[in-house]
C-alpha cells in the first residue's frame, strides 16, 4: 500500500515537472515562430500552453492577450497542433483575453481577423479571411478578395468549423459541429448548417431594475 502511495506520488511529481518543461518549450517556440517569421508578436501575460503552437508568416503582427488558453492540461494529446499563419505583411491576427483555442486549429490571416474575448473554438476549427486565389476562370494564381474576420466576445464555435472570409459572429453566438460559415450571424443566436443558418435567437436580457431605498410616505 505505501509503495503504491509513493509511486502515485512519484508520478505526479513527475508529470508536474514534464508539464512545466513543455509549457516552457512551447511558449519558446511560439517566440521563436514569430522571430524567424518576422511576425510582431505582442504576448499577454499568463497564457497557458498546453498544445503545440506553431506560427508562420511574411511579417505582419500576431497579439495575444492575457489568459488566452491553448488548450486545456489533460486534453486530447494525438491531435495536431495549433496553426496560425499571416499570410502578408500587413496581416493582423488578435486573440482577444481568455480565449480558448483547441488542438488542430488552422487560423489564416491576409488582412485582420479579431477573436474576441472569452470566445471558445473547439478542436479542428478553421478561419481564413481571403479566398487565397482568384476563382474566376482566367484567375490562375492571382490573389482572391480578402475581408476582415470577426468572432464576437463569448462566442461558441463548435468542433470542425469553418468560417470564412467577411464574416462576424456576433457576441455569445453559439455554432454547431461542421457548420460552414459564409455570412453574418447575430448576437446571441444558435446556428448550424452548411451554409450555417439561425435556428434560435435569444432575446438580449433586459436590464435589471435598480433597487431604490427610499421610503415612499403617503
Amino acid at each position: 500500500m505505501i509503495v503504491k502511495l509513493l509511486f502515485r506520488a512519484a508520478r505526479r511529481l513527475l508529470e508536474k515537472w514534464e508539464f512545466s518543461v513543455a509549457t516552457r518549450y512551447r511558449r519558446a517556440r511560439l517566440i521563436l515562430d514569430c522571430h524567424f517569421h518576422g511576425v510582431e508578436l505582442e504576448l499577454g501575460r499568463n497564457v497557458h500552453f498546453h498544445h503545440p503552437v506553431r506560427v508562420w508568416g511574411v511579417g505582419g503582427k500576431l497579439v495575444i492577450e492575457d489568459d488566452v488558453w491553448f488548450a486545456f492540461y489533460g486534453g486530447n494529446r494525438c491531435l495536431g497542433p495549433i496553426h496560425l499563419q499571416l499570410r502578408t505583411p500587413g496581416a493582423e491576427l488578435r486573440i482577444g483575453h481568455n480565449v480558448w483555442l483547441m488542438p488542430a486549429i488552422q487560423i489564416v490571416c491576409f488582412e485582420r481577423i479579431t477573436i474576441g474575448p472569452e470566445a471558445m473554438f473547439g478542436f479542428g476549427c478553421s478561419m481564413i479571411d481571403s479566398d487565397v486565389h482568384d476563382f474566376s476562370p482566367e484567375g490562375g494564381v492571382r490573389p482572391g478578395k480578402t475581408a476582415p474576420v470577426k468572432v464576437g466576445q463569448g462566442a461558441r464555435i463548435c468542433p470542425e468549423t469553418a468560417i470564412l472570409k467577411g464574416v462576424t459572429v456576433g457576441e455569445h453566438a453559439v455554432v454547431g459541429n461542421k457548420s460552414v460559415v459564409q455570412g453574418n450571424l447575430p448576437p446571441r443566436c444558435v446556428a448550424a448548417g452548411n451554409p450555417a443558418r439561425v435556428f434560435l435567437q435569444y432575446k438580449d436580457p433586459e436590464p435589471a431594475t435598480p433597487k431604490s431605498d427610499a421610503v415612499v410616505v403617503p
